[in-house]
């Protein structure tokens, strides 16, 4: 019995072996634009009043060429009152919804002054969040690329280490970068605002965010 363990362990010895690690690699970044979302809603009895008022809205928010705007969406849809079962069409509503870019707070304000100069009818209600930092998607993607490059030329050092260590011929067989993180922002509440002409929207304190990614690796030894 004793024979066949040594001879175990030599055949181990003498065909190498795997080593099988997760490594996590962080990069900080700066955050380079502000982002505020806005929703415009205009509540009236017939469709015809709300169609005039959701192209007006629509027709300043496309012109502006200081802002970027993503995710934008547009509709108008009945409103229903039930009762007892039955359901009664008493009105439509129209609704624009953007999520409003930008690198300055003083276009996002000059933007958003501009909306609310545009509401004359108090069936119409604009919701603006609160300014918050974001990551544009160029800035984020070249952090992801560099965040990858340090991922594969880690091993290379490495392996040189480790085959010294070891006195074996250390190589890389695979590595595998499938997960990335980021911290997560916090939600932020929308709120109903009539006039801003007196009171801008500030923007918040920058802090850096990260953005990390957890490759796996497996590293051969003979």
């Amino acid at each position: 019995m004793i024979k066949v363990f040594v001879l175990l362990c030599v055949f181990i010895y003498a065909s190498g072996f795997e080593i099988n690690f997760n490594k996590k690699f962080t990069k900080y970044i700066t955050p380079d634009q502000l982002s505020t979302n806005i929703t415009i809603s205009i509540l009236k009895e017939d469709e015809n009043e709300v169609s005039p008022i959701v192209d007006k809205f629509s027709k300043i928010i496309n012109n502006n060429d200081t802002i970027k705007k993503h995710h934008g969406t547009t509709s108008i849809s009945p409103k229903y009152k039930y009762y007892k079962g039955s359901s009664t069409i008493i009105g439509y509503i129209g609704s624009i919804r953007y999520q409003i870019l930008s690198s300055s707070s003083e276009d996002i304000n000059i933007f958003i002054k501009e909306l609310l100069n545009l509401k004359d009818d108090e069936d119409v209600s604009i919701s603006i969040s609160s300014l918050k930092w974001i990551i544009s998607d160029i800035k984020h993607d070249q952090a992801l690329e560099n965040l990858r490059l340090d991922a594969i030329v880690w091993p290379t050092n490495y392996i040189t280490t480790l085959s010294t260590k070891l006195n074996k011929e250390c190589n890389i067989k695979t590595i595998n970068i499938n997960n990335i993180s980021n911290r997560a922002f916090k939600s932020v509440s929308m709120v109903k605002m009539s006039n801003m002409a007196d009171t801008p929207m500030l923007a918040p304190k920058l802090t850096k965010n990260t953005i990390s990614i957890k490759p796996s690796y497996t590293l051969e030894c003979k």
